[in-house]
């Protein structure tokens, strides 16, 4: 993660003018500070996007704002809550903006599971998986690092129809090509190509029948490219069959546990007999 918005935007510049489909940022690129600071970077990728509209720029950054509510990345969506005791509260949001077709915000989004203790300070957006369709490269849809460890949620990308799901993160150490690897599950259950761009991790392009095509280990100010093709969606049967099978699995799992526990527990039971012969 850089804090240096003139060195991302540069780096984006150059790969926009080397004729890139798809310029991915990793997860929170930049540090953004208020609303017009917000809409002054909008506005710079914009302008970018204006010399190549059949390009599209993922920008991701970490918006912090002081409100007296929960307002969230970009524009219309918004949920007031009271200050806490009267005063105005920092808030801060894990943001991923797609814009496209010659500059437009075709979503702004704000990630919906921050990561438990290490992402306390961050507001969760709404768990809805943002879309958005396109001539280039058919639907495309978004969701950041962590949001992936939630099939449930990542169902909304196969029930869509998205072709392509773009997906900025961050791990870091022992995890990063685990994590990279348990992401690409999604990309199977969902019948979806995944482009992964990540810092301190593992970045990478998955098929929708789970094949890695392309993966390599990326670190903070480093620039990967991709050159892979576009392959059609698949319809499997998880993103319908999955509304059943989540809760019919979690039954039968507690079931195993269950039968599973019954020999421990009879034991238990003689022993004490046993011993107060």
């Amino acid at each position: 993660n850089v804090d240096d918005t003139e060195q991302v935007l540069a780096s984006t510049s150059e790969r926009l003018a080397a004729g890139d489909d798809i310029v991915m940022w990793s997860e929170a690129g930049l540090k953004v500070f208020g609303r017009e600071g917000e809409q002054s970077l909008l506005s710079g990728i914009g302008k970018q996007l204006a010399k190549h509209p059949d390009a599209f720029v993922g920008a991701t950054y970490s918006l912090h704002v002081n409100a007296t509510g929960t307002e969230f990345c970009g524009e219309g969506v918004a949920s007031r809550t009271p200050a806490v005791g009267g005063k105005v509260t920092a808030r801060v949001f894990n943001c991923f903006a797609l814009l496209g077709e010659g500059g437009l915000v075709l979503w702004n989004y704000t990630k919906a599971f921050p990561v438990p203790v290490t992402e306390s300070h961050v507001t969760a957006g709404p768990a809805i998986l943002p879309t958005t369709s396109t001539k280039q490269l058919g639907m495309l849809g978004g969701a950041i690092c962590f949001d992936l460890d939630h099939p449930s949620f990542i169902r909304q990308a196969g029930l869509a129809g998205v072709d392509v799901l773009l997906q900025p993160s961050w791990t870091w150490g022992s995890i990063a090509h685990r994590h990279f690897q348990d992401n690409a599950v999604r990309a199977i259950e969902n019948g979806v190509s995944l482009f992964r761009c990540a810092s301190g991790g593992t970045s990478g392009f998955v098929s929708p029948t789970g094949r890695i095509l392309s993966q390599a280990d990326g670190f903070s100010n480093e620039t990967l490219t991709f050159s892979l093709p576009l392959y059609p969606r698949r319809s499997p049967p998880y993103p319908m069959l999955g509304l059943v099978l989540d809760p019919l699995l979690t039954i039968l799992a507690l079931a195993a546990l269950g039968i599973a526990a019954t020999p421990w527990l009879q034991l238990q039971c003689f022993g004490a007999q046993g011993g107060g012969g």
